[in-house]
């Protein structure tokens, strides 16, 4: 006899509640004690008898309409704008780099090609869900915490448009350009159509619903709302969870976020649980144990690659070391996307196992999340000890020369969009010279075969030659362009001298530049690599791209050694300074102290490229009095260095971590304006005049 639904329903949130009772009490993230719940009801344990997976799989579906509708009521155009560049780009550079890295893994473990396109998917996206749940329980605030959650807001946008185009190729069960084209029209006329009546629509309807004020309404409304759109989306042949994030946002333009998210929040997370269980429900522990090394590469690749792709893209667009390791560290998880996203590849072969591996590097990833989070601090002060001294003291001005940009912004931004607009073109043409090569390699072979006297591999090499031939101008114009854009982004960060004198900028203005053509060029190569990687055989892009990094990264550290000789120029340039207004007045400790400021304002337009330069004295009882820099980690926590030392008639220009303070001693910070207040903050043990600055005191709000 069947089990009937009220009874399913009832087993799955029973053992739901005892389950999530358990994970809260060990501290442990709910989604965990969920997934254990639907492994205890699952076929091959003993609470299979308890349910019918059809009825579950039912409210399962109910819980991915629920929640994301609820995403959708949190994302609007004011939190696109709010998250801004640094947001979107950081999350492209991560997604594409667990696209990479995902692929080639899964390809390079003997995975088919349709399901190694999944597989990366499923280990690109960060669990929301979990990240804001653990930011709650940790008390985690400041700057890391603003960036990520910017991150996650076009993270949410980009994973809808994966659902698509993966929804498609579920079906089709193919990849090719023509498909993929003609699955991008079709993405894109819908969302055009959809987004478009529903402005005309949505909002304006659902004010009339708010203004009844009553929150029954209001909640019906919204629920009827949000399974309109996934049934909309079903009908055109997408996925659910596409229809329900867009009706959620069309909601938020409304303005029904703050009055519909209360109610909607509670029924959510009822559903939401009975998701997870079902994902656990489907778990074949068996398959997990026969593929333990892919279990362990997929834990590895999510951790590190969102790592490199978080930081690394958070610090290219000016967020400070510190903050960047921080967010990197944070978002090394998958979890309710990749869920998604495993049904869907469920019906493909090995579905099975691709579905087990998704819930096993979940789980893994988010036992992981909250240890990572605690100590994070420690983490980070780590790695930036273990950096070279050059590479430190790149990395604490690199945010101030971005500062230096954006301020040159107005009359920079027309060059630089001319510029990337050629650039991106160039890798378009090139990734499709590439795909078209691979896909009528045999075709092309074949007419070289019968028009020369080459065969075989000669008529392989001359495909290759050929293809080089034709891929040389582009990769030369590419080059070019990012000289330029480098150069030309440079020249307005420090305006280079034009009258024969000393440049004093020469060694910030060249690092910044092999800087940005790092940046430039990482994100280009890696764009062409997730482009063409599904078309070509794995591991030779990759060598390129990595040769490639090896190149321009040994040419930013030669840049970085330079600058290091700058700073300690600069340095000593500032004690002369220092010292000979301080011997002017030094009976006058009032005007002494006031033209200080003046000083270090002169010497920063004479000596440009050192960031913003602020001087402290310490005196007695101050907090850092008798500590070493290396105890007060500076530069690691606020992301302000200390470039010179003025103690008496002594200079300790650039000094080590094992330099004592003393009272008396007079430090020049330097670094962007944000860190050289916090800086400040934590030298004196107060806050700075100004705008406000957050200080970190503890493991706790260390983000």
């Amino acid at each position: 006899m069947q089990t009937s639904f009220l009874i399913s329903f009832a087993s799955v949130l029973c053992v739901a509640a005892v389950t999530t009772v358990v994970f809260q009490r060990l501290k442990l993230p709910v989604v965990l004690g969920y997934l254990l719940a639907g492994l205890f009801l699952g076929p091959s344990s003993i609470g299979a008898g308890l349910t019918n997976p059809d009825d579950v799989h039912t409210l399962a579906e109910l819980g991915v309409i629920l929640l994301m509708f609820a995403l959708g009521l949190e994302f609007s155009f004011k939190d696109i704008a709010k998250a801004g560049v640094r947001g979107a780009a950081t999350a492209l550079f991560e997604v594409a780099t667990l696209l990479w890295l995902g692929f080639l893994a899964a390809r390079l473990m003997g995975f088919a090609l349709i399901p190694s396109v999944f597989i990366a998917a499923m280990l690109s996206i960060s669990s929301t869900t979990l990240i804001v749940r653990v930011f709650h329980e940790h008390k985690v605030r400041g700057p890391g915490r603003q960036l990520v959650i910017g991150i996650l807001v076009f993270e949410d946008l980009i994973a809808i448009l994966l659902l698509a185009a993966l929804t498609t190729m579920a079906v089709s069960q193919q990849l090719s350009p023509a498909a993929i084209g003609e699955s991008a029209l079709r993405l894109a006329l819908f969302l055009l159509v959809a987004i478009g009546v529903g402005l005309a629509v949505v909002p304006r309807a659902f004010r009339m619903v708010l203004a009844l004020k009553r929150s029954e309404t209001t909640l019906v409304a919204g629920l009827g709302l949000a399974f309109a759109g996934a049934l909309g989306a079903e009908a055109m042949g997408y996925s659910v969870a596409l229809g329900a994030f867009l009706a959620g946002s069309l909601a938020a333009q409304a303005g029904a976020t703050k009055t519909l998210e209360p109610l909607v929040i509670p029924v959510r997370d009822v559903f939401v649980a009975v998701f997870f269980v079902a994902v656990g429900m489907s778990i074949e522990p068996g398959i997990i144990a026969q593929h333990p090394l892919e279990l362990v590469v997929f834990t590895l690749v999510v951790i590190v690659g969102k790592f490199i792709g978080v930081a690394g893209g958070a610090f290219a667009t000016g967020a400070g070391l510190r903050t960047s390791l921080q967010a990197g560290l944070t978002m090394g998880q998958i979890g309710e996307f990749s869920f998604i996203i495993a049904v869907l590849a469920k019906d493909l072969p090995g579905g099975s196992t691709l579905f087990a591996l998704a819930v096993g590097t979940s789980a893994v990833t988010a036992l992981c999340t909250p240890t990572l989070v605690r100590y994070t601090p420690t983490l980070v002060q780590w790695i930036e000890r273990k950096l070279p001294h050059s590479v430190q003291t790149f990395a604490s001005l690199y945010a101030s020369w971005i500062d230096a940009t954006r301020r040159a912004a107005p009359t920079l931004r027309s060059k630089v969009r001319g510029l990337l607009t050629k650039l991106l073109i160039d890798v378009v043409l090139m990734a499709g010279i590439l795909i078209a090569a691979a896909i009528f390699d045999e075709r092309l072979i074949q007419m070289i075969d019968a028009r020369t006297p080459l065969a075989g591999t000669g008529a392989k090499i001359a495909l290759g030659v050929l293809v080089l031939a034709v891929l040389l101008p582009l990769l030369w114009g590419a080059a070019n362009i990012i000289a330029s854009l480098s150069r030309t982004i440079a020249a307005a960060a420090f305006t280079e001298n034009m009258e024969g004198d000393v440049d004093f900028a020469a060694a910030p203005r060249r690092a910044y530049r092999l800087a940005l053509s790092f940046i430039f060029s990482a994100a280009c190569g890696l764009l062409l690599l997730v482009a063409t990687q599904a078309f070509l055989p794995p591991g030779g892009g990759t060598l390129l791209f990595l040769l490639l990094l090896v190149l321009l990264g040994i040419a930013l550290a030669h840049g970085a050694n330079n600058l290091q000789g700058h700073v300690r120029a600069g340095a000593a340039a500032l004690f002369e300074l220092l010292a000979g207004r301080a011997g002017a007045t030094e009976s006058h400790a009032d005007a002494n102290s006031e033209s200080t400021s003046d000083q270090l304002d002169d010497a920063q337009a004479l000596l440009p490229g050192l960031g913003e330069l602020h001087a402290v004295t310490l005196k007695a009882l101050t907090p850092a009095i008798g500590k070493t820099l290396s105890e007060l980690n500076l530069r690691g926590r606020t992301g302000a260095a200390v470039i010179l030392i003025r103690r008496g008639e002594q200079a300790i220009t650039a000094p080590g971590g094992q330099e004592f303070l003393a009272v008396g001693d007079q430090l020049v910070l330097s670094g962007s304006l944000q860190a050289v207040r916090l800086a400040t903050s934590k030298l004196l043990g107060k806050r700075t005049k100004g705008k406000p600055v957050l200080v970190e005191s503890s493991a706790e709000n260390a983000l």
